[in-house]
C-alpha cells in the first residue's frame, strides 16, 4: 500500500509538472527549459544529500560514510550516464510533444509506458494472457479515439510529430523508471537521483553547444521552471524510492495516472475541451493502462 500511495503522489506531481511544461514550451526553447529544470532540480537535491551525508539513518537511508559514499559514487558513475541520457531524452521528447500539440494526445500516449512491459515480456519469450492483449488494444483504441476526434476550433498541429515525440517519451520514461528503481533498491536513492540529474544536465549542455550555444529561458518563466523542477524531483524520488519496497511496481503503475491529472488541469487552466467521446477514450485508455500495470 505504501508503494501505491507513493505512486499516486508522484502522479499528482507529474500532472502539475506537465501542465507547466504545456505553458512554458510555447514561450521558450526546449533545451533552455530543460537546462533550468535540471539545474534547479540539482539545487533542490543538495539539502537531501547533505542530510544523508551527515545525519542520515533509519527511514532516511544509511549514513554516507566514506566507504559507503565511495561505493555509491562508483555505482552512480557507471550507471548514472545511461540513466541520465535516457531521462534527458524522455524529458526532451515530452517537452517537444507538448510544444507541438494538445494535452489530450500527449498525456495518454506518454502515460502508456506500462504497455511496453507486455512487449518486453513477449520479446523475452514469455506467454502473455489474452486479457493483457485486450488491454493493449484498448489503450491503442482509447488513444486513437481521443486523438482522431477533431475539434473545428482547435489550432492546427502535426499529428505525426506529436504522436512520435509522445511515444519516444513513453519509451524513455519506461526505461529510466525501471533502471532507477533497480539502482535505488540498493538504498542509494539520493545518489541515484543526483546522478540522474547531473548526467541529464550534461546531456542538455552538450546538446545546446551543438545547436547554437548556451541559452537561458525568459525570466518570466523561471518561477514556472522552478515549480516544474520541484514537482519532478518529488515525483521521481517517490518512484525511485519505492524500489526498495514490496510491490515496488505499484508505484510505477499508479504514477502513470499523471496523464489524467494533466488532462483535467488543462481543461480548467487552458480550456482544452474534450467531447464526451474523447472523455470515453481517455477513460478506456487509463483503465486499460491500470489493468496492464497491475497484472
Amino acid at each position: 500500500m505504501l508503494a501505491l500511495g507513493m505512486g499516486l503522489i508522484a502522479a499528482l506531481g507529474w500532472g502539475i509538472h506537465d501542465l507547466c511544461v504545456r505553458s512554458v514550451t510555447r514561450r521558450a526553447d526546449t533545451a533552455a527549459c530543460l537546462l533550468g529544470v535540471f539545474l534547479f532540480g540539482l539545487v533542490l537535491m543538495l539539502p537531501a544529500l547533505g542530510w544523508q551525508l551527515w545525519a542520515g539513518d533509519g527511514d532516511a537511508g544509511p549514513r554516507l560514510t566514506r566507504p559507503v559514499l565511495t561505493s555509491a559514487l562508483t555505482s552512480a558513475l557507471t550507471s548514472g550516464l545511461a540513466i541520465g541520457l535516457v531521462y534527458a531524452l524522455a524529458n526532451y521528447s515530452l517537452y517537444r510533444a507538448f510544444a507541438a500539440g494538445p494535452v489530450r494526445i500527449v498525456a495518454p500516449v506518454t502515460a502508456s509506458y506500462p504497455v511496453y512491459t507486455v512487449a518486453l515480456a513477449v520479446a523475452g519469450g514469455a506467454s502473455v494472457a489474452l486479457t493483457s492483449w485486450v488491454a493493449v488494444l484498448a489503450v491503442i483504441g482509447g488513444v486513437a479515439l481521443v486523438a482522431l476526434t477533431s475539434d473545428p476550433d482547435e489550432t492546427p498541429y502535426d499529428f505525426r510529430a506529436v504522436f512520435g515525440w509522445s511515444v519516444l517519451a513513453s519509451l524513455s520514461y519506461a526505461a529510466s523508471f525501471a533502471l532507477g528503481q533497480h539502482l535505488s533498491s540498493a538504498g542509494d536513492t539520493v545518489v541515484t537521483l543526483m546522478a540522474t540529474r547531473g548526467f541529464a544536465l550534461v546531456s542538455v549542455l552538450l546538446l545546446m553547444l551543438a545547436t547554437g550555444g548556451l541559452r537561458l529561458p525568459p525570466r518570466d518563466t523561471w518561477w514556472l521552471i522552478a515549480l516544474m523542477a520541484a514537482m519532478d524531483v518529488v515525483a521521481l524520488a517517490l518512484v525511485f524510492g519505492a524500489g526498495s519496497l514490496p510491490d515496488a511496481a505499484y508505484a510505477t503503475v499508479t504514477a502513470s495516472l499523471f496523464g489524467i491529472v494533466t488532462i483535467v488541469l488543462a481543461r480548467w487552466v487552458f480550456g482544452e475541451r474534450l467531447s464526451p467521446r474523447q472523455w470515453f477514450g481517455v477513460l478506456v485508455a487509463f483503465v486499460a493502462i491500470g489493468w496492464l500495470a497491475s497484472h
